[in-house]
């Protein structure tokens, strides 16, 4: 006798529930779920990350539009999916992502708060760190943590943080994204912070920009300045591939 069909997940659907143009983002793997999340609670998830956490390989996370906080850590392949109009106060970082996965994250507007008083760095807005699997970037503004006032023992204000941050990434590709770097701290009595650059990468086989805007975030303002941020600060083993893309420096 056949055994009755499992039953989903309470908060999924298939994927074939979505839109084509949501639909077209997904690599054709196998039938995902689509895990939904609404800030207001009409939805199953009411943050991003639990959400991700509750993900198995090859989901898809669907954000409803509105306003959301906290960091989101993926480490494993997976889509977040706005539907338009999500905004996240928070950090996405991506690591350890294994070589035969993707993760795309498309259609959010991202911007960290700035860090705690007395924490000596200020990361990047989206991070990838030690990945061997794909990571793609498509229709978001992304912009590092401002830094407005929180001096370090050395009497400098901080930096602000990197738009787009990788160290250690295979293959990683922004798409009709814009990447800014976070403003540094200002001060009257000592050195003003540096601006955040907008991307910011190292040790990355294949990093590719299509149809990006850059920009480097503004120095602070004090009696003796810091330098603006770079578009983009390229070191190590990294192959950069740019297609259409505009660079803009941050006032020092």
């Amino acid at each position: 006798m056949g055994h009755a069909p499992h039953p989903d997940p309470p908060g999924t659907m298939k994927l074939a529930t979505l839109s084509l143009a949501a639909a077209a983002l997904v690599p054709a793997t196998h039938a995902s779920d689509v895990l939904e999340v609404d800030a207001a609670g009409g939805a199953p998830f009411s943050t991003i990350q639990s959400a991700v956490a509750a993900a198995a390989p090859g989901d898809v996370v669907l954000v409803r539009a509105g306003a959301y906080s906290g960091d989101v850590t993926v480490t494993s392949g997976l889509t977040i999916l706005g539907e338009g109009g999500v905004e996240l106060s928070g950090h996405v970082t991506v690591q350890g992502l294994p070589a035969s996965q993707f993760v795309l994250l498309s259609n959010v507007d991202l911007r960290p708060p700035r860090p705690a008083m007395g924490l000596p760095d200020n990361p990047g807005a989206v991070q990838i760190f030690d990945c061997d699997g794909r990571v793609r970037l498509q229709d978001c503004a992304i912009e590092g943590a401002p830094e407005q006032g929180d001096s370090l023992s050395t009497g400098t204000y901080r930096p602000g943080g990197p738009g787009l941050e990788i160290d250690r990434a295979l293959d990683v590709a922004a798409h009709d994204c814009t990447l800014s770097g976070g403003n540094g701290g200002s001060g009257a009595v000592v050195v003003s912070g540096n601006g955040g650059d907008a991307v910011r990468a190292r040790r990355t086989d294949d990093l590719a920009l299509v149809r990006c805007v850059l920009r480097g975030g503004n120095a602070g303002f004090s009696d003796d300045g810091g330098d603006g941020g770079d578009a983009a600060r390229i070191v190590g083993s990294t192959r950069l591939r740019v297609g259409y893309s505009a660079f803009f420096g941050g006032r020092g």
